[in-house]
């Protein structure tokens, strides 16, 4: 997938919807360990305002495997899980917990099961990729809310990839589907 010189008018994103789609990737076939978006040229010069964007990834994540797995964002061929960190609140019934990783995790889903996580990213104001995913899985019978904030740690000039990748060989199952959009044009701090 190639998007070069992309031209966005000002949108609102209302709830979960898409209003600009720019790739959508379904697993068939087989289950795989990483899907990419690469070819991007979504930064500076592309958009109405490159300091007011912010994109979005529609994920259905099917985990094929007998283990609760996490899920991680890399963006620019940087697949260096120490070159992130990440901040998560998560609930589950009554009990609530919060946690700092030095990882690009952004979703977990439970063992055999599947889970649906938003999650909006962008180029921040300091040149910094920063990621924000909400979802919810299966807990020992319990829904489960998770978010994520994930920060790379060094400064980037545009957005040329993204990969949504498992930390278990092939843990993106059959069915997962991956959607890139355009969310909103905003400042994003």
């Amino acid at each position: 997938m190639g998007i070069a010189n992309l031209y966005v008018p000002a949108i609102v994103n209302m709830g979960f919807s898409i209003p600009y789609l720019l790739s959508e990737t379904t697993v068939s076939g087989a289950a795989v360990t990483a899907v990419d978006f690469s070819g991007l040229d979504l930064l500076p010069g592309t958009l109405n305002d490159p300091d007011k964007v912010e994109f979005t990834l529609n994920i259905l994540l099917v985990n094929p495997i007998a283990a609760g797995a996490n899920y991680s964002i890399f963006v620019n061929g940087d697949y260096v899980a120490g070159n992130y960190y990440n901040q998560e609140l998560n609930a589950v019934g009554a009990a609530a917990g919060a946690m700092r990783s030095n990882n690009a995790n952004f979703a977990y889903v439970s063992a055999s099961s599947s889970s649906n996580y938003k999650a909006f990213f962008a180029r921040d104001r300091a040149g910094r990729f920063r990621c924000f995913a909400e979802g919810a899985y299966d807990s020992a019978g319990s829904t489960a809310l998770k978010l994520r904030y994930t920060v790379k740690s060094a400064t980037i000039t545009k957005i040329t990839d993204i990969r949504v990748s498992c930390d278990t060989a092939s843990g993106i199952g059959i069915g997962s589907v991956i959607t890139l959009g355009v969310a909103r044009s905003r400042q994003v701090v």
